[in-house]
């Protein structure tokens, strides 16, 4: 438990390896507002229970809670809360929420599609592959709320929403007016360049998202709100927010030539091939989730800049050097 300001508190909650802790934010005002909620092991909820007691609070205290997007580590915990308290999340977070408890063989059906049209091997399946899911669990809550941008979280002192994609299709940030700083979940983990993760299409999407380049704009709206503090998911709090984003941008750069040059002139390749050819074996087992994930998202851009094309008719697709950058 650390106290930021008044009646604002961090508070750290236990996550397997290798996330090691993920941050909760408590909000003190006419309500008191929990911000994202840890995961549900019983480790978690005790030391949920024990940094809340630290100011004389428990669980059943909590009068509502946002959530800042859909990674287990910062919503599973969910499960220790009254099945009526008010939660606020975005669009995308309660849509699929809604469609995995209705039809969750649908969600597993779209999963193995989008594994296949990706390219990645057989043996990369099962639970390795739950991160490509916007979400896994259904939220059997009453009293659900969308949030979208600009919105006002009510009885937190003013905190209003900004939707940051990029990391995940459902986040976001909650921007403090007066205190000109953000509760930014996981758009920038300090000195972490491994920041964006897959997602499969939903049915209402007309394409599948372009997580890379959602994630290049966010940066760009974080830099125009010339906040003073970031309060990420994990990790230290961010003072030099553009020299972070710089950072990042940095690397997406370099990233670009390094995976431009693996790419084969004289014929199509998977994004897997492409990766693999990057990477080694020992590598990619240890870092799979981020590190394909950055690999694909980079071919976007590729694709976008006009030097490569990627064939999404063909599964798995196919991508190549465009004949004029031979």
């Amino acid at each position: 438990m650390r106290k930021l300001y008044e009646g604002v508190y961090q508070l750290n909650l236990p996550v397997a390896q290798p996330i090691h802790q993920v941050y909760a934010y408590l909000i003190l005002a006419d309500k008191i507002t929990l911000i994202d909620v840890g995961v549900s092991t019983e480790v978690c909820r005790e030391t949920l229970q024990v940094q809340l007691a630290e100011i004389g609070l428990k669980i059943a205290d909590i009068d509502q809670i946002v959530l800042t997007h859909h990674h287990y580590d910062h919503w599973s915990g969910i499960c220790w809360f009254s099945k009526d308290i008010p939660i606020y999340l975005h669009h995308r977070f309660y849509e699929v929420s809604q469609i995995e408890g209705s039809d969750p063989n649908k969600m597993a059906q779209m999963l193995n599609d989008f594994v296949y049209q990706v390219g990645l091997p057989k043996n990369y399946s099962g639970d390795c592959l739950q991160i490509f899911k916007v979400a896994s669990y259904h939220l059997p809550f009453s009293n659900l709320h969308i949030v979208r941008e600009g919105d006002v979280i009510p009885y937190t002192n003013g905190l209003y929403v900004i939707e940051v994609p990029g990391h995940a299709t459902t986040q976001i940030a909650l921007i403090s007016p007066t205190l000109n700083l953000a509760f930014s979940a996981d758009v920038l983990i300090y000195n972490q360049n491994l920041s964006v993760w897959m997602e499969q299409k939903l049915p209402t999407d007309c394409s599948r998202p372009k997580f890379m380049l959602a994630y290049l704009d966010t940066l760009q709206k974080l830099r125009k709100k010339n906040l003073s503090k970031l309060y990420p998911g994990h990790g230290e709090d961010i003072t030099d927010i553009e020299g972070q984003i710089i950072q990042r941008l940095l690397h997406i750069e370099k990233k670009k030539e390094q995976i431009l040059k693996k790419i084969d002139a004289s014929t199509s390749q998977t994004a897997w091939e492409i990766y693999t050819r990057l990477y080694s074996k020992r590598f990619i087992e240890r870092f799979f989730t981020l590190t394909f994930a950055e690999t694909f998202g980079v071919l976007d851009l590729l694709v976008l800049e006009g030097k490569i094309e990627m064939d999404e008719t063909k599964t798995p697709f196919q991508i190549r050097k465009r004949v004029d950058q031979l």
